[in-house]
């Protein structure tokens, strides 16, 4: 940002800038004016990343030059610039090195622009721009800048590039390409943000900015001026594990100071709106610890009420074998992030602490350090370790210590990443073997510091440290820029020094804590407390794990050594076989970690346990609601607000306890769970519980495992089985032949649907012309052998009834039919979608389903078991089950057609697992909705659904693979083209009728279309009073101004609440606005897939994305967008606070994703509603 002829000037790392802070703006702003003077800060990289940056750009010319293209450099230009940028583009120059781009408000220097042979006014040609960055994974300042300057550029040749490009280092100057239109509509809304931030006319006021604490300061050069002002603001946030919805509710009730708090008599003056008064007591008690200790100037602490399994009655009794573990990582080097520092302290022959470490640049070197690692750990638990050679005895006392959950998600992800070391950690894991002791701290004790981190506890045992902390931080800094720009060579061996120190430093000041814990252990046993230490767990499977374990492995690795070592040379089969070799033990891994979750889900406080979505925290019972003749009860309990992602039938257990019962009903609207109670345990009323959520694979295990066998050599080296000349029939250098034929090889090889050998052209189109994506797909599938067909169905395009209509003409003709998906919900919806096909076609059908429970006395589908679906089959019916059914033995080669409904949420290893009992498979469902939900941490490609493999990255399916039902009967063409745009690549159209659709009404909703309302509000999460009291203020409308609506076929109809259908994200904000609407369908977008309505009201429901529970990745996922809006048949509305459109996003992930609802909020008619919390 600078004054240039009295005007401020812009730049991209001032947009970059304004999206981290606006508080940051302005100071920069008043900077520019000379205001105030700018903090002095010398960054010693800059020069050195210059340099490279240089280097690597002129590397790039280089290869431009040697490829035939013309290159003008405007790099040591002494005149007009950007005059003679437009010259140069004018003359239709090849390349343009350091283009000058202004538009007299932005201005910046694009490293290249790139002739392209697209016409535009300069003639018939063109300009991309194109960027050479030196960092390895691309940056959301990077596509920010990107963006400006495609915009500058666009303004200058009258046609905006299509797209823009990163050159990264290691590459052969191969390209990235970003797709200027996903990412447009943030940028803009960003950019416009930042201009109205920025008034150019004095007489406008600029906007009052405060400091408040945003994660921009942890790298911004303002930031011990704005820590100054908060400090002397005596700022709430300095109060240790505050949030900002506590800081936002306390201002409401007039407490502005930490100070002003500790000294009140009592948390709160009045029930809180935003969290539970326990809280507010809690957070209280901590900020009078601080005020106290600051003074007192001495570090305070007392210690909390002991309770059964927590704080510091989790403390293992200390052995001479103990390892205390630190990870040094950096999550932005490309390839999902990397743990370069593996670093541990433990006690040797001597009895004192030996510190070890081991570099990991690499991921080769990751996978090393962390087999490495595991090894060493178990040596010394298990046997052998130390200094006392291979052969000694391990330590049943032996525990990892660490501070904080990182170390343990790092190993999990490592395990989930490698593919292997799963098995050790596992054992660890199930021996409790990892001891938190920020969790002890956090349960254990209340200390007078500002946050519980590790650094600021040391004063309290004494510890000092070899490193300053600053130099630690400059020097890790300097090291992980060489790490994300992938030249681990050039790291300083200076850098490597200190921080190996730093690392050193945080395991030994772990033990020293751990230590300090014990004595305070010491106290409570000085109280007379009996502190009784934790059971001691083998953390040994059983024989049957073990052996599933080790057969699965045998059977990766024997797929794994029918490849060439060297990786780059392999074929796309090839490529298949590994993927083959990582989905074998898919379940295993999914199971383990459905274990792993489970144990942290039993260790929850009641902090932790009030913000997950697995857990229900504060059960007060409330009355039996019957019982069985066995004595067996349901019981109804209340539960304060809260976010709950739990449902019928879900199993649950008490935390730190035993198995409870199953959820009979939940009902976020009164705050209520009915649980049916296990015998045991009916008399005990629990105060919180967790969803047990493991479930056995069993048969989906040894039928994706029995798949991989045949697969393997023979012992003659020839393929066995179904995989006869596998290879060479894949790879297309030999016909298939019958027996080779299994559809599972096509899904797993995305092969195109294959005829039978009689019609060898019979898909040599999959879709004709003038045929329908219906009427297409019932023919192929007719004709396929041993072979599979995807059928992609975007919103309102009628995949139901497509499938209905399959099944039951399929069945009508003899073949035997299956189906299978994610839930029994979504099995009986397809089922009675064929029942219904079947009688409006005059087809005699029976339908039977394996139930998850007894269906109910008026169901028109029957019942079938694990015995008797074998001969409802051979009657002729259509039967229904989950994949666990369809991956049994007694099930292989049962079916002619499998159909897999929502193949969009299955993955692929239940897919394949499944396809054993068919001969061909249809898979149904869309990927561009709701995803499959997953456990684990899956090898890549291991880790999609079934269509999202065979779509392979790609929005919509390719013609020559399967059928994409691109005719909505459901959204009126103002909502399509939104949804058409973002999601199908501008496939999906209307039914031409769709256009009569609309409402007859006097509200501001004319008619139909998109509409977006804003209300503005602070500190929200999963619920927001004011969006909800906003959304009942919007259907109060709609119901008082709208007499009817009109649908498709132009019938005029009432207009009632049954047609409007609200959504939003998180059931706690369901709950509160149940209980504000009556008699209107309101649901989460998980529960509303497949509905539809005249008007859908869509509340998202927090403050801002740093409030949003799960992060971005859950609130703005696109998938999720897609379904809440594309429910709606005339009007989508969307009720949010404006600072969603604004998130800080940090990669061009996070872009894309809040690229929809930017766009989205571009297409729509804003509208705002009076009253409080309205923007």
């Amino acid at each position: 940002m600078q004054i240039l002829d009295n005007k401020l000037v812009l730049s991209a790392t001032d947009l970059a800038n304004h999206l981290g802070c606006s508080h940051l703006t302005q100071l920069a702003r008043s900077a520019a004016e000379r205001e105030i003077d700018p903090p002095r800060y010398k960054d010693d990289l800059l020069a050195v990343l210059e340099k490279r940056g240089l280097e690597h750009e002129t590397a790039y010319v280089a290869h431009l030059e040697s490829i035939g293209r013309t290159v003008v450099s405007l790099r040591d230009f002494d005149g007009d610039a950007a005059r003679k940028t437009v010259a140069a583009m004018r003359e239709g120059s090849d390349v343009i090195v350091q283009a000058d781009l202004s538009d007299g408000k932005w201005r910046g220097r694009a490293d290249f622009l790139v002739r392209v042979e697209t016409p535009s006014a300069l003639g018939e040609w063109s300009y991309e721009v194109v960027d050479t960055k030196l960092a390895q994974e691309t940056r959301g300042g990077t596509i920010l800048q990107l963006c400006l300057y495609t915009e500058l550029v666009g303004e200058l040749q009258g046609l905006v590039p299509e797209n823009m490009y990163v050159v990264r280092p290691g590459t052969n100057f191969e390209p990235d390409a970003y797709r200027f239109a996903e990412y447009r509509a943030y940028y803009a809304l960003v950019r416009e943000d930042m201009r109205r931030d920025l008034p150019d006319d004095p007489a406008v006021s600029r906007p009052e900015t405060y400091p408040d604490p945003v994660p921009h300061c942890d790298i911004c050069k303002w930031w011990s001026r704005c820590e100054k002002r908060r400090r002397d603001d005596d700022h709430l946030s300095y109060v240790a594990g505050i949030h900002r919805s506590h800081v936002e509710e306390l201002r409401e009730q007039g407490t502005g100071t930490l100070a002003e708090w500790a000294g009140s008599e009592q948390a709160l003056w009045r029930a809180p709106r935003r969290g539970l008064t326990r809280t507010f007591e809690r957070l209280h008690r901590q900020a009078q610890l601080q005020d106290e200790g600051r003074r007192t100037k001495k570090p305070v602490h007392e210690l909390l009420p002991l309770e059964e399994g927590r704080g510091l009655l989790r403390l293992p009794e200390p052995s001479r074998s103990d390892v205390f573990l630190d990870f040094e990582g950096d999550g932005f080097v490309e390839g999902g992030g990397l743990e370069y520092l593996f670093g541990y302290a433990y006690g040797n022959d001597a009895g004192e602490l030996e510190y070890e470490h081991v570099w990991a640049t690499d991921f080769e070197a990751e996978r090393a350090a962390f087999e490495r690692f595991l090894a060493f750990v178990m040596k010394r638990w298990k046997g052998g370790g130390g200094g006392a050679g291979d052969n000694a005895p391990g330590d049943p006392g032996f525990h990892i210590y660490h501070f904080a959950p990182y170390e343990p998600v790092a190993l999990k992800r490592m395990a989930g990443k490698y593919g292997g070391g799963g098995d050790a950690l596992d054992r660890l894991l199930r021996g409790e073997r990892l001891i938190d002791l920020h969790r002890v701290v956090r349960e254990g004790v209340r200390a007078s510091v500002e946050r519980y981190s590790l650094k600021d506890l040391e004063p309290f045992f004494g510890y000092s440290r070899d490193l300053a902390l600053r130099d630690a931080s400059i020097a890790k800094h300097r090291l992980e820029h060489e790490l994300e720009m992938g030249t681990p060579e050039a790291i300083l061996e200076e850098d490597r020094d200190l921080v190996i120190r730093y690392n050193r430093d945080d395991c030994l000041a772990t033990a020293g804590l751990r230590d300090w814990l014990e004595d305070r252990r010491a106290d409570w046993k000085g109280r007379g407390e009996a502190m009784p230490r934790p059971e001691l767990q083998s953390g040994d499977p059983g024989d049957r794990v073990e052996e599933a374990e080790d057969e699965a492995g045998r059977v990766a690795l024997g797929l794994l050594a029918t490849l060439p070592e060297e990786r780059d040379d392999w074929t796309e089969t090839e490529r298949r076989m590994h993927l083959l070799a990582h989905l074998v033990p898919y379940f295993q891994r999914e199971e383990k970690c459905a274990w792993w979750d489970f144990f942290r889900l039993h260790e929850l406080t009641e902090e932790e346990a009030l913000a997950e979505r697995k857990a229900i925290m504060g059960l007060m019972f409330e009355r039996e609601i019957e019982r069985t003749k066995r004595g067996i009860p349901t019981q109804r309990y209340t539960y304060p607000d809260q976010e709950i992602a739990l449902d019928d039938r879900d199993r649950l257990v008490e935390v730190l306890g035993e198995k409870i019962g199953v959820i009979d009903s939940i009902d976020p609207r009164t705050g209520t769970v009915d649980i049916r109670k296990r015998g045991a345990a009916a008399d005990r009323h629990p105060y919180m519980v967790h969803a047990e959520g493991v479930v056995k694979p069993g048969d989906l295990h040894r039928s994706l495992l029995s798949f991989a066998q045949s697969l393997l050599p023979a012992g003659d080296g020839a393929p066995d089985a179904v995989a006869r000349d596998l290879l060479t029939v894949m790879a297309g250098s030999k016909p298939l032949t019958p027996r080779d034929r299994d559809a599972r090889l096509d899904l797993l090889f995305r092969r195109p649907p294959q005829a039978e050998d009689a019609a060898p052209t019979l898909f040599a189109t999959l879709r004709q012309p003038d045929e329908s994506a219906a009427e297409a797909a019932l023919r192929i599938t007719r004709g396929l052998d041993r072979s599979i067909l995807p059928v992609q169905g975007p919103p309102g395009t009628g995949k139901t009834y497509v499938g209905g209509e399959m099944i039951a003409r399929l069945a009508a003709s003899g073949a035997r039919v299956g189906v299978t998906a994610v839930s029994h919900k979504v099995i009986l919806h397809l089922l009675r979608s064929a029942l219904e096909r079947a009688d409006g076609l005059e087809i005699a059908l029976q339908a039977s389903h394996k139930w998850g429970d007894p269906p109910a006395e008026n169901e028109r589908i029957g019942s079938v078991d694990n015995k008797s679906f074998l001969a409802a089959l051979h009657e002729g019916q259509v039967v229904g089950g989950t994949a666990w059914l369809w991956s049994r033995e007694d099930a292989r080669a049962s079916l002619d057609v499998l159909f897999i409904d929502e193949a969009g949420q299955l993955s692929l290893a239940m897919a394949l697992a499944a396809s054993r009992a068919a001969k061909n498979v249809v898979l149904l469902g869309d990927p561009q909705q709701l995803q499959q939900p997953q456990r684990g941490a899956h090898p890549e490609g291991a880790d999609v659904s079934a269509l999202e493999h065979l779509l392979d990255g790609a929005k919509v399916i390719d013609d020559d693979r399967g059928l994409l039902l691109d005719r909505t009967w459901r959204l009126h063409p103002a909502i399509c083209r939104f949804t058409s745009e973002l999601f199908y690549e501008n496939r999906l159209e209307p039914i031409d009728k769709m256009k009569n659709q609309r409402l007859v009404t006097d509200s501001a909703f004319k008619e139909s279309g998109l509409y977006f309302v804003p209300v503005s509000h602070q500190g929200n999460q999963s619920s927001a009073p004011e969006e909800a009291e906003a959304v009942a203020a919007l259907v109060s409308s709609l119901l008082a101004k709208t007499r009817t609506w009109i649908d498709a076929d132009g019938i005029e109809r009432k207009f009632a609440s049954k047609e409007i259908l609200v959504v939003a994200p998180y059931n706690a904000q369901v709950g509160r606005l149940r209980r504000l609407i009556p008699d209107v369908r309101i649901g989460t977008v998980d529960k509303f897939q497949g509905q539809e309505a005249p008007v859908v009201i869509y509340s998202m429901t927090s403050s801002s994305a740093e409030d949003a529970p799960r992060g971005m990745s859950f609130l703005y996922d696109p998938h999720r967008f897609n379904v809440a809006v594309s429910r709606a048949r005339c009007v989508s509305i969307v009720v949010a606070a404006p600072a969603l459109l604004r998130p800080d996003c940090r990669t061009p992930h996070q872009m894309r994703m809040a690229n929809v609802l930017c766009r989205y909020h571009e297409m729509a008619t804003e509208v705002r509603v009076p009253g409080k919390g309205r923007a």
